[in-house]
């Protein structure tokens, strides 16, 4: 097997790769104001790669006011710093953060329906919440406005294929379970 023909098996693969990390990115830019307690290290490399989207949807706006995602960016900057400054006054004052290090937050709007569970919540409430304020920010600015929008399917994307892998997780772990007691009983059957 050649190595042209390698590499061209694995470019679907790192295309959908970039494609799930662009969108995890698009939600964090919006997850770091609806959300509180984010875990240590939830902000990992789609920290910087979300810069990056900002700007290239940017630079698909010509003509448009960019003032107010300029703003927005300044704001998602100064949401993930406090973030960082957080979680480092954690680790040099030798306590331990409560949340799971990959923990993505608890919702702010959970204040407003605390009858719905958080996954509940961070799946359908603040998707909505954020098409409806797309929706009030299109007139006003539609750059700003059309990247909330998107941003609000995003979140919905990634809260739901969290929910995926946590429940294929439970699967897999639930397997274990099984065949581990089936190699126990299979064990304590065999004569000694």
């Amino acid at each position: 097997m050649n190595s042209s023909s390698h590499q061209s098996d694995q470019a679907p693969w790192i295309i959908l790769m970039l494609f799930v990390l662009a969108i995890r990115a698009w939600a964090l830019t919006l997850e770091v104001f609806l959300r509180r307690q984010l875990g240590a290290r939830y902000i990992g490399l789609e920290g910087p790669l979300a810069f990056l989207v900002l700007l290239f949807y940017a630079a698909e706006c010509p003509g448009y006011d960019l003032g107010p995602l300029g703003g927005f960016t300044l704001a998602f900057f100064g949401a993930c710093l406090l973030h960082r400054i957080r979680s480092l006054s954690y680790f040099f004052t030798g306590q331990v953060d409560p949340a799971h290090t990959r923990y993505s937050g608890r919702p702010v709007l959970m204040k407003l329906v605390p009858f719905l569970s958080e996954l509940a919540v961070k799946r359908f409430v603040e998707p909505l919440f954020l098409s409806v304020l797309a929706i009030c920010l299109i007139p006003w600015n539609p750059p700003l406005g059309m990247y909330v929008l998107i941003g609000s399917g995003c979140v919905f994307v990634t809260v739901s294929a969290d929910i995926c892998y946590f429940h294929n997780q439970v699967q897999t772990m639930q397997d274990m379970l099984v065949d581990q007691q089936a190699v126990a009983d299979e064990f304590r059957r065999r004569p000694r």
